[in-house]
């Protein structure tokens, strides 16, 4: 009985040692970048894999950062050299989803608007926190801006556009790069996830524009109905395009887009007339 009681309690002082000293260890790596780096490649490596198609249309390029895991983005080239550029986000509730689900909807996209697009592959929220995408988001752009020559961009002239989470990243992202006095002609929100922080931002003063946003569903309506009025009274330039089609909604994943080509025609058509309104 004796003998059993000692054990446990050797037992119980072993696992708060391990506890302890495992605790300090884990701690200490969690400041170690190269441990850090290590971890989230592992975590990423396997969603990454899943995510990306053997073939996609457009050309696929590492964005290489300084002391930061490099960026994947899939660029579509404009029919002419020299165009104006549309930087997509991709939804997929944050944590789902990459920029090669969106593979035909980007070669449409080009083709309609005669820009090219660079679809950016950011990284999950379940690898990393929202504020690490929107920092992609922005190098990605930075580094096309410091190179349009190489790739024949007009980036004097460039959109950011965004689907679902997506477009919430190129809010903040575009805000951002406001900050740093990168100026995007034109923000493209396509059924934006909406919670208090677009919101905010417009009630500060904050908001971008302009703004177009495309709402094809209402799963979100009373939302979006509170943010068309704070843009309104915040006095954001915004054109809003709303349509509830059950029957055609604007996925924008996997192969959609050439299932139900006619239903997106009328939403690039929109997008292509105020856009053109805008650049032009």
């Amino acid at each position: 009985m004796y003998y059993f009681r000692y054990m446990l309690l050797y037992i119980g002082i072993l696992a708060n040692v391990i506890l302890i000293f495992g605790g300090i260890g884990w701690s200490l790596l969690g400041y170690n970048n190269s441990f850090l780096n290590w971890a989230v490649e592992s975590m990423t490596a396997k969603a990454t894999a899943a995510g990306m198609k053997e073939n996609i249309q457009g050309e696929r390029i590492y964005v290489k950062r300084e002391n930061k895991r490099p960026v994947r983005v899939n660029l579509y080239r404009a029919p002419e050299v020299n165009q104006p550029v549309i930087f997509v986000a991709h939804g997929g509730n944050f944590y789902d989803r990459d920029a090669d689900n969106i593979d035909d909807f980007c070669v449409a996209l080009a083709e309609k608007m005669n820009m090219s697009v660079i679809s950016v592959s950011y990284t999950k929220v379940d690898v990393h926190v929202t504020s690490y995408p929107q920092d992609e988001i922005g190098d990605v752009i930075r580094y096309f801006a410091d190179h349009a020559g190489i790739y024949d961009l007009d980036m004097q002239n460039y959109v950011m556009m965004g689907i679902e989470a997506g477009a919430y990243l190129s809010l903040i992202a575009g805000i951002n790069m406001i900050q740093k006095t990168y100026f995007s002609k034109a923000y493209v929100f396509i059924n934006p996830f909406l919670d208090y922080v677009p919101i905010s931002f417009a009630q500060a003063g904050w908001h971008p524009e302009p703004l177009l946003l495309l709402f094809t569903n209402e799963d979100n309506a009373e939302k979006a109905e509170e943010y068309q009025d704070v843009l309104a009274r915040a006095d954001v330039y915004a054109k809003i395009h709303r349509r509830n089609d059950p029957e055609h909604p604007l996925r924008l994943f996997g192969e959609s887009y050439k299932q139900e080509k006619e239903a997106y025609e009328e939403h690039l058509d929109w997008i292509k007339e105020n856009l053109d309104r805008i650049l032009r």
